[in-house]
């Protein structure tokens, strides 16, 4: 891939991640783990920026017909579209991979 692409979050997507922070260090009283796993999920997300096709689509058909990719991170999902003409990956969504993903109203 020629060009890096630009990472941008969707304000869910943001919250997202503030209750996988919030979540972790409050109900499991860990918050060096909580940052951790909050920092291993950036990581992954940063490495959209050279290679924003690395995630297959989603295995589900109607978030795959929208062009929705999902980035295995730990037990995280994180759900992503390429646009290609803006150079820059949108995460719109970051959940724990055992939820149920029917709710994420993407």
């Amino acid at each position: 891939m020629d060009k890096t692409y630009a990472i941008r979050y969707t304000p869910l997507a943001r919250e997202d991640l503030l209750d996988v922070l919030r979540y972790i260090s409050e109900e499991s009283d860990a918050p060096t783990s909580a940052r951790r796993i909050l920092d291993k999920i950036e990581s992954d997300i940063a490495l959209l920026r050279e290679n924003p096709y690395i995630a297959p689509l989603s295995r589900d058909r109607y978030l795959s017909t929208q062009g929705y990719r999902a980035l295995v991170s730990g037990k995280y999902l994180v759900f992503y579209k390429v646009d290609d003409d803006a150079a820059t990956v949108v995460v719109h969504r970051v959940v724990y991979g055992k939820r149920n993903l029917s709710w994420l109203g993407l």
